[in-house]
């Protein structure tokens, strides 16, 4: 009997795929950070704009 192997370009073909898997993850989780953190920073900016009498509480 023989054993299996991998060829060269499956393994190559596979670590292409997930690095490019993984850039794009990077990408998508960085844009969803800045988006997170614009969000954020907002509510203080809100409140120096138009005053602590702009809270209505």
């Amino acid at each position: 009997m023989t054993t299996a192997t991998f060829s060269g370009t499956r393994d190559l073909g596979l670590a292409r795929r997930r690095t490019m898997t993984d850039r794009v993850l990077k990408v998508l989780c960085t844009l969803a950070t800045m988006i997170g953190v614009a969000f954020l920073a907002w509510i203080p900016a809100t409140l120096f704009w138009k005053g602590f009498a702009g809270l209505n509480v």
